[in-house]
């Protein structure tokens, strides 16, 4: 019995030192696990900021190209030196344009390993698999540090660029329909030309047929080639 005895302590023993280990090694890779974690978050967060630069680009192109046919139309009728002078709105708006289509056109970012690793890492231990996501979301992040440092830098210049040309092509329509409107006063002011009109004439100051008949004279012919005149 003693020999029973002491064999199921021993295994007892035994079981509870590999429960032991299992827990201390858990232990020791909840430390990588939240670094996975983390690493994955801030690719998240990376990639949202990146998506929604890529949506407000996309809508300020659309304004753009809405507000410059309206700017070139209600300049149609101002003077010369404001179609001039806006000249330089037009300038900015197009250079803006064309820089949120190089923001729309930046390369895709990265997110972690690829699906094809999967095959690979499905024989490594979890330790080795954490590792290796926690390297690859680090890579990734650095790699798309360098691509949205790029866009930011234009992004934020255009967006300021964009403010200061539409409220200077503001201006500009304001001076012009103020132009107009004083040209169109100044108009209206000046005195209109005087029109000719027919007078009525009264019956005692007309002529009448009655009064006095017309004398008529009439030319007869002479056989002599002469003309008479007969009354």
């Amino acid at each position: 019995m003693e020999i029973f005895k002491r064999i199921f302590r021993a295994l007892l023993t035994k079981d509870k030192s590999e429960r032991h280990k299992l827990q201390i090694k858990e232990q020791d890779l909840k430390d990588l696990q939240f670094l996975a974690q983390k690493s994955s978050y801030f690719i998240e967060k990376q990639v949202e900021s990146y998506r929604n630069k890529i949506a407000i680009s996309a809508t300020v192109i659309t304004v753009i190209v809405i507000f410059i046919p309206f700017f070139i139309s209600g300049l149609q009728n101002s003077a010369l030196w404001i179609k001039l002078v806006s000249i330089l709105p037009l300038a900015g708006l197009t250079i803006c344009l064309v820089n949120f289509v190089k923001v729309l056109k930046t390369k895709s970012l990265d997110f972690g390993f690829h699906t094809d690793k999967f095959d690979s890492l499905v024989n490594k231990k979890y330790e080795e698999i954490l590792l290796y996501e926690i390297g690859a979301n680090k890579s990734s992040f650095e790699d798309n540090s360098i691509k949205i440092k790029k866009i930011d830098n234009v992004f934020h210049f255009n967006i300021k660029f964009t403010l200061v040309n539409i409220i200077a092509s503001t201006i500009i329509l304001i001076i012009t329909n103020l132009f107009s409107m004083s040209n169109n006063e100044n108009e209206t002011n000046q005195p209109a030309e005087p029109v000719r009109v027919v007078p009525t004439v009264d019956p005692g100051e007309r002529t009448n047929l009655t009064d006095t008949a017309p004398k008529m004279h009439l030319v007869v012919p002479d056989s002599s080639g002469k003309k008479t005149e007969q009354k």
